[in-house]
């Protein structure tokens, strides 16, 4: 009833408004231009009136239409790396348990850094605090150096326009990688340019992602974190995901099974307890997710 409380204020201000203009033309005193002067700023007040009303219609519509989107139990969040925004909050949500399958522990650090970084906050609080439990899997340290070496494989012959394509990602990562204490590889001694500490050459670039992995990894317990010994660029689980407290809430990924790109990770955000469950049992047998052993043109994961 608010929006009818509203609009009937608007049109009693709009009555109040016209009387007056109405009776600018019974003053003698003033003369045509005058008053037709004032009938304009008149007017025009009605009209910024007006104006405020349907501005404060479409807030409310809108919050509606984004309380409809968000209450279906499974929607779509975007392609990598944008699903990545939503899993923070998820993290950050929970109270018993999180489930996490995934490619690499860095997942995004590159692509999204400010979501990883977020993310990972989330974990570390919870690791500190110690009453959720977290169970993770992620590729080996061979599996994570395949992959990374594959994401870049058709940019290493122009190299200079990855980098430069790039650069905000290299700056941010930059940020990150200090934050965190990591070590930049091998060969950039004395360089200060973010592009050029993390990423001047490919070989860079494989390094300085497989030492943001093992940072982060380092952060988890023995017993939070399991490796698996798939090798991405022939099979692996066709989904990520990350689930809190058993079948409350879920962000999975679908990962193309033959490997076609990065930019067809498609990430979704369930509520549903039959799909989480579902999604429960790809992390606990991985290995029913493997497909026949054949060698992809892409990878099928990403940093």
């Amino acid at each position: 009833m608010g929006w009818l409380f509203q609009g009937k204020t608007l049109l009693a201000l709009l009555f109040l408004l016209l009387i007056p203009t109405q009776a600018l033309w019974l003053l003698p005193a003033l003369d045509v231009a005058e008053k037709l002067s004032l009938e304009a700023v008149i007017v025009a007040l009605a009209a910024v009136l007006i104006s405020i009303q349907h501005a404060n219609e479409l807030e409310i519509a809108t919050d509606q239409l984004r309380d409809v989107a968000h209450s279906v139990p499974t929607r779509g969040i975007g392609i990598f790396p944008d699903y990545l925004s939503e899993v923070p909050e998820l993290i950050g949500k929970a109270k018993e348990s999180i489930t996490v399958l995934c490619d690499t522990p860095a997942h995004g650090s590159f692509s999204n850094t400010a979501a990883f970084a977020e993310y990972w906050n989330m974990l570390r609080h919870l690791m500190v605090d110690g009453d959720v439990s977290i169970n993770c899997k992620f590729f080996n340290s061979t599996g994570r150096k395949r992959l990374h070496e594959a994401q870049i494989r058709d940019e290493r012959d122009n190299w200079g326009a990855w980098a430069a394509r790039n650069h905000d990602n290299c700056a941010a990562f930059d940020q990150l990688a200090r934050r965190l204490k990591v070590q930049p590889p091998a060969g950039s001694e004395g360089v200060s340019q973010p592009q050029e500490i993390w990423a001047d050459n490919a070989d860079q670039y494989v390094q300085s992602m497989m030492a943001i992995n093992e940072t982060v990894l380092s952060g988890f317990d023995k017993d939070q974190v399991e490796m698996l010994t798939f090798d991405p660029l022939r099979y692996g689980p066709s989904v990520y995901c990350w689930l809190r407290d058993k079948d409350q809430e879920g962000i999975f990924v679908i990962v193309p099974v033959r490997g076609s790109g990065v930019q067809d990770l498609a990430g979704f955000h369930t509520r549903e307890p039959e799909l989480i469950r579902a999604l429960g049992t790809v992390f606990e047998h991985p290995g029913s997710t493997q497909i026949p052993k054949r060698r992809s043109t892409q990878p099928s994961g990403t940093a």
